[in-house]
């Protein structure tokens, strides 16, 4: 599986927001596989005073006009069971 990011410069959140509000984000990363977990840890361990704001689906999210945030879009779909027995379920 590919672990690079594909990482977008002055982009509009105007559909990633069940608002539709035209929020501008000077960076965008998107994540669209598990596997990109630990570059995008590596990633926070490298500059640990960057902003990041995680942005899912996007529903009921209120954005700002600008965010000079990194934008960490979580694209990843689906869950699966990770590990359960009688008193746990780890669902990822």
């Amino acid at each position: 599986m590919n672990t690079l990011f594909s990482l977008q410069h002055q982009v509009s959140l105007k559909t990633c927001n069940s608002f539709g509000i035209d929020a501008l984000a000077e960076q965008v990363l998107s994540l669209s596989h598990q596997d990109q977990l630990p570059r995008l840890h590596h990633l926070f361990l490298q500059d640990p005073s960057q902003d990041f704001l995680f942005l899912g689906g996007g529903s009921n999210v209120v954005l700002p006009d600008h965010l000079q945030a990194l934008v960490v879009h979580v694209q990843i779909k689906g869950r699966r069971i990770l590990e359960h027995n009688e008193q746990q379920c780890i669902i990822a």
